[in-house]
């Protein structure tokens, strides 16, 4: 993969902040994204709010044409990722959430690692928790560095959605967001990613995590959503490299702990494969 022309210190950065019912904490948000550098615009995907998100959002909106609100009526994360993404005109882009918060100096220092690797295809960080006051709480500890296929992927998610900006060409070239695995679509993405190019994580935290009760992540849901994706991983005819095969192998030793973490999710998993049979049948 050979650097654009375009690529440059000077490149604009396109914001993707898919939103739904997020009143409470996206000002935070806006603030953190609108004080960064490069910053060409920032496109916000409402998933069908009906809380004052949509009246923060035009109220900001008409202070700051870089700012643009679009509706996905497709419910869930992945597609509001996917439908928001189309709309985005620059070949790099930043994700952040709707409840959390950007380091100042965020973009300026990814578009630099971007920039430092024509094969880096995304870049994350370490994150800094918070809770909903705004106050710290923890720090990850995500793997750093080039992240490898079967060390970084096998067993967990390596690197934090809401602290990643990646080559739009890339995402695209690999096939976006999917829908099929709500709740792992991160995860999803990520290792197709992987396979075909660098995927670097900053050791500093350029992202605050919120951590609230009323998240949209549910672990349960979680669970089933990454049986559901390492299952169709396993089965998966594509890839004959010796490291493909072994990642596929390496996913019924982290099937089966899944499974364990969870009695529900193996049930719901299980109804998962029985459906895919009668489709196929």
């Amino acid at each position: 993969m050979t650097t654009p022309i375009f690529e440059t210190r000077d490149a604009k950065v396109s914001i993707l902040i898919p939103v739904l019912n997020g009143d409470q904490y996206l000002q935070e948000t806006l603030d953190s994204v609108l004080d960064q550098q490069n910053v060409g615009e920032i496109v916000i995907v409402d998933n069908g709010s009906t809380d004052k998100t949509i009246e923060i959002i035009t109220r900001y909106a008409s202070a700051n044409p870089k700012i643009k609100l679009i509706f996905c009526a497709e419910r869930g994360v992945a597609n509001a990722l996917a439908y928001g993404l189309r709309f985005t005109a620059n070949e790099f882009v930043a994700r952040i959430d709707a409840d959390d918060v950007m380091e100042p100096g965020r973009t300026a220092r990814q578009i630099d690692q971007l920039l430092g690797d024509p094969n880096l295809g995304l870049v994350a960080s370490q994150i800094t928790y918070i809770d909903n006051r705004s106050e710290v709480i923890g720090v990850s500890r995500y793997p750093t560095g080039v992240l490898s296929l079967n060390r970084n992927f096998a067993f967990r998610n390596p690197i934090a959605h809401p602290s990643v900006m990646f080559r739009k060409s890339v995402i695209q070239l690999v096939g976006g967001y999917r829908s099929d695995f709500e709740g792992a679509e991160d995860l999803d993405l990520w290792i197709r990613v992987a396979r075909k190019f660098h995927v670097f994580v900053d050791d500093l935290p350029m992202t605050r995590y919120r951590s609230h009760s009323s998240q949209i992540s549910n672990t349960k849901n979680l669970y089933a959503s990454e049986l559901h994706l390492r299952f169709r991983i396993l089965i998966s005819k594509s890839g004959w490299l010796f490291r493909d095969l072994l990642f596929r192998l390496l996913q019924l030793a982290r099937i089966l702990d899944l499974a364990s973490m969870n009695v529900s999710s193996l049930r719901r998993f299980r109804n998962v494969v029985k459906k895919r049979i009668r489709n196929r049948s």
